[in-house]
């Protein structure tokens, strides 16, 4: 009885992998290699497992926001969802997409946000003071009212935030009005956290545990 429970169980588990894709999208100036280990990691979990494809500097705003919005809505496979993970500024391009979607909802089984940018990095205030608009992401990351655009996502979407005890990039966001969203805090700078276990940890299990859920009824957080 036991093993055909454990088979039971490891059969569920690879209908779950089989149903959810995940996307990576990556932050500022953050090459591919940083988030290698996040992605190993993902495989156990979700299948496929793809990084968004956008420039790491210097995009148009605009089009990432828009390139990801198509990505949000690509027609899927009968019972795939989609999991989007998102680091840094990776995250405000995301916000954005998923915020001018009517039904995302329906179409965004969960957001994992590491180290996202929601509210204005010291960093970039002092980069903003050198390079001024030269770099487009630079005066979005330092402006406070900018930061924190679309911070609130659909209520109905499961939301992770994972922060940095050492992180001097990035300041927590507070979200304790978002009631689907979960917050952890790791002792991690603002790169390290993608490598450190106890927060890969986190993100597997979150993703395990909604990246199956059926659509639900939209409801439009404003």
């Amino acid at each position: 009885m036991d093993r055909e429970k454990s088979a039971a169980a490891e059969d569920l588990l690879g209908e779950q992998i089989a149903k959810c894709r995940v996307i990576i999208v990556q932050g500022f100036c953050e090459q591919s290699i940083l988030v290698w280990p996040l992605k190993r990691s993902l495989a156990g979990c979700a299948d496929p497992v793809e990084l968004f494809p956008d420039r790491l500097i210097n995009r148009d705003l605009d089009q990432s926001i828009e390139r990801m919005r198509q990505t949000i809505l690509q027609p899927r496979a009968a019972g795939e969802t989609l999991c989007i993970v998102t680091h840094s500024f990776g995250d405000w391009v995301t916000r954005h997409a998923i915020a001018s979607i009517p039904d995302a909802a329906n179409r965004v089984a969960c957001l994992v946000s590491i180290a996202p940018i929601m509210a204005a990095s010291p960093v970039a205030q002092g980069l903003r003071l050198v390079t001024g608009r030269l770099i487009s992401e630079v005066p979005v990351m330092a402006d406070p009212s900018q930061a924190s655009q679309c911070a609130a996502i659909d209520e109905s979407i499961p939301h992770l935030i994972l922060w940095g005890h050492l992180d001097i990039w990035v300041r927590p966001f507070d979200t304790s009005n978002h009631p689907r969203t979960t917050v952890a805090y790791h002792w991690a700078t603002h790169l390290s956290i993608v490598l450190q276990p106890g927060a890969l940890r986190d993100i597997c299990d979150f993703i395990r545990l909604h990246g199956s859920r059926h659509p639900t009824e939209h409801i439009r957080c404003e």
